[in-house]
């Protein structure tokens, strides 16, 4: 028996071994395969050089202080190349003047070091919906050496303040950024939808889709691109040592693929691959701005859209097709590849609008889309009304999928227990992006209501004949309408204290009355105009709208802290008297 359970493991072990192997050929061969099939290129014919009179040539010395701020606010993640658990690093004191030496030696020598530049790949499936045995089902994302991605934490935070100081970020790209998040993009981006329906025009939105970008990243091109915004000297020595000779494996339930040798690409999974990705797509946004579209990006997520008359539809999508063109063009050249077949196009306006356009598509290369009927955007889905009503009942099904689980499990768990996997699968769906559900109809929101109320009734053991506002009261929820609410208010907050993004403070403006009144000093806001009860919605009107409802002491908090707690108290208050 003993035996026979042996050469099951070996069986098992030489399995995984193998599929190992075949998923690092797989996705070695697959970024190989999309370079060949856009050919090759020159970097320095490639881009305008920016030029710049600060120069980024040397890195600042890290201290001791400096490396104990970063490992307490960096997650306790661990990879199986760590020669100890992270948690456990991190908490030992004597070993923060040896990393720091570490880091400091290499910022001084522009030497990343070559340990650090191996990977264990782990395949993650990109959505669930998706074959589960077909590998281009799957991503590779990589785990890193917990102390590299220290390192790569503190060149960041010095990068960062070198982009920052001479405007070297593109102003709509919201990804990896201090500010910015996927909620703070789609709100700028419904945003302009809502208030171009409220000129009663209609919106074209079109969704590119990038084949492997942070694969297929040419290490020479990034190198030029960084010299553009002033990155020279032992800094871009720096950055050529942390991009080349790198490696990586598969890793599967504890088996190890052979290494390959990576020639291009940022890795997934680090600190500075997402950040250098947004240096090398920096140039898509002054193509989309030549020709006059509004866009926006989180990483390689790239939207375009623009407005315009029903009557004029030809002439705008004849507009995106030659800005799209222009995109292909220099994807080619930087050897990226467009993946025509999954880009999504939509049209957004009123249903009296939209009634007047006829079918239409919208060309990418030699692949042409129709407009879709709802599209999944950032993990939030846009319906072509944008009523938000797909949003809701994809939050609600998931949700109750989860509540029912719950309910089987609640017999083994105590309440704050509960409470936690309740936060964990049901209210965090609730609470994601909700600011874009302000406003939405009494209908959608009883729905998500319900969510909550099922929740606290599973959470509580409450019986269904009982009346749910004493449990909600008791577990101090706010109901979802007052959920999305504080989300707003919130925003708005850190735009009035220069903790957003400039693309939302741009559509705040402070209330400035004409003559001398005592409401000068009261922090109001100035409301725009606004002629449709789906377009009040809006950011740029229901923000200040409800900014201007708050009180007096909490319009004047200084302190995120103060004023989160006030603003809780106030619209429980108001929920529940």
């Amino acid at each position: 028996m003993g035996k026979f359970k042996f050469g099951v493991s070996i069986s098992y072990v030489v399995a995984l071994l193998i599929l190992a192997n075949d998923f690092n050929l797989f996705f070695a061969n697959k970024v190989a395969q999309i370079r060949a099939d856009i050919g090759t290129s020159q970097p320095g014919n490639l881009n305008r050089t920016v030029q710049t009179a600060s120069q980024m040539c040397t890195f600042q010395k890290v201290k001791d202080a400096d490396v104990v701020c970063i490992m307490k606010c960096s997650p306790p993640k661990s990879c199986n190349l760590d020669p100890m658990p992270t948690f456990l690093l991190q908490s030992c004191d004597v070993f923060v003047p040896i990393l720091t030496n570490l880091i400091n030696v290499s910022l001084s020598t522009g030497k990343f070091p070559k340990r650090f530049k191996h990977a264990l790949v782990t395949p993650l499936i990109k959505n669930s919906k998706m074959d589960e045995n077909s590998m281009s089902s799957y991503r590779p994302i990589s785990n890193l050496h917990y102390v590299s991605k220290l390192l790569e934490r503190c060149v960041s935070k010095q990068l960062h303040e070198h982009l920052s100081k001479n405007s070297h970020y593109e102003p709509f790209q919201s990804a990896y950024r201090p500010h910015h998040s996927t909620e703070t993009a789609l709100l700028r981006v419904q945003n302009d939808i809502l208030v171009s329906m409220d000129k009663q025009d209609i919106t074209l939105l079109v969704m590119l889709d990038l084949s492997a970008a942070f694969d297929t990243v040419d290490h020479d091109i990034m190198l030029h691109r960084l010299e553009s915004i002033g990155i020279s000297g032992l800094v871009l020595s720096w950055f050529s040592s942390y991009l080349s000779s790198r490696t990586q494996a598969v890793f599967l339930n504890g088996v190890s693929s052979e290494s390959i040798a990576l020639s291009c690409g940022v890795p997934q999974g680090s600190v500075l691959g997402p950040i250098l990705f947004n240096i090398y797509s920096q140039p898509l946004g002054e193509i989309a701005r030549k020709h006059g579209l509004k866009h926006h990006f989180y990483a390689d997520d790239t939207q375009l859209y623009i407005s315009f008359a029903a009557k004029n539809t030809n002439n705008y999508v004849q507009l995106m097709n030659y800005c799209i063109a222009d995109i292909k063009q220099w994807m080619q050249l930087n050897l990226l590849k467009l993946n025509d077949s999954k880009t999504e196009v939509i049209l957004l306006g009123s249903r009296q609008q939209l009634s007047k356009i006829e079918d239409f598509e919208v060309q990418i290369g030699s692949t042409k889309l129709k407009s879709c009927d709802n599209v999944r955007n950032l993990g939030v889905i846009f319906d072509s009304n944008v009523t938000m009503e797909k949003q809701v009942n994809n939050i609600c099904k998931t949700s109750f999928y989860y509540i029912r689980l719950l309910g089987k499990l609640r017999k083994f768990l105590n309440k704050d227990a509960a409470t936690k996997v309740t936060h964990a699968f049901v209210t965090s769906r609730l609470d994601y992006c909700n600011s874009l559900l302000h406003g939405i109809s009494k209908s959608l929101s009883d729905k998500l209501q319900r969510v909550l109320n099922t929740a606290a009734r599973i959470v509580t053991r409450t019986k269904i004949r009982n009346h749910i506002t004493p449990v909600l009261k008791s577990l101090h929820w706010l109901p979802v309408v007052q959920r999305c609410s504080f989300k707003t208010a919130l925003l708005t907050f850190k735009i009035l204290h220069g903790m957003a993004p400039s693309y939302l403070s741009d559509l705040i403006k402070y209330y400035f009355p004409v003559r001398n009144l005592r409401s000068e000093s009261d922090i109001l806001l100035e409301v725009p105009k606004c002629k449709s009860s789906s377009s009040s919605r809006a950011f740029a009107f229901a923000a200040p709208t409800l900014w201007n409802s708050l009180p007096y002491e909490i319009r004047t908090c200084t302190s995120i802290d103060s004023f989160k707690s006030k603003l809780k108290t106030f619209l429980f208050t108001s929920a529940y008297g």
